[in-house]
């Protein structure tokens, strides 16, 4: 397992904001447009932390949280993001953290900083 950051946005622009600032504070980061593409990565490697968006074609964030959580249980800390003004439905995700589009970047930098952890400590549930 390495040490690296997911981040999953399906606009290619915010991605490549999130992924160029992460990597100047010195994060490691692997990025998705898609959850599906996202979740097989996380199944095969876990990372440090997940950072998604939650409305994207295909597998949701919302989707991609609950077979997260499923798998890896609150182990793995996952932080959502979105520009969603109907978020009700949301809520209930188990999520370490959740950021409003637009957000100030070194906020998150900060929260994610805070949720980061090795690898090693982030194991599947048993099937």
């Amino acid at each position: 397992m390495s040490h690296h950051i997911v981040i999953v946005d399906d606009d290619r622009d915010i991605v490549d904001i999130l992924a160029e600032a992460f990597d100047g504070e010195g994060f490691e980061t692997i990025t998705f447009q898609d959850g599906a593409a996202a979740l097989e990565h996380i199944l095969a490697d876990p990372p440090a932390l997940v950072l998604t968006d939650l409305v994207m074609p295909g597998l949701s964030g919302g989707l991609l949280v609950e077979r997260l959580r499923a798998v890896y249980g609150p182990e793995l800390p996952i932080v959502v993001m979105s520009a969603s003004l109907h978020l009700s439905g949301f809520t209930s995700l188990d999520v370490q953290a959740f950021l409003s589009k637009p957000f100030d970047l070194n906020e998150l930098l900060e929260v994610i900083s805070g949720y980061v952890r090795a690898p090693s400590t982030i194991r599947m549930r048993c099937r």
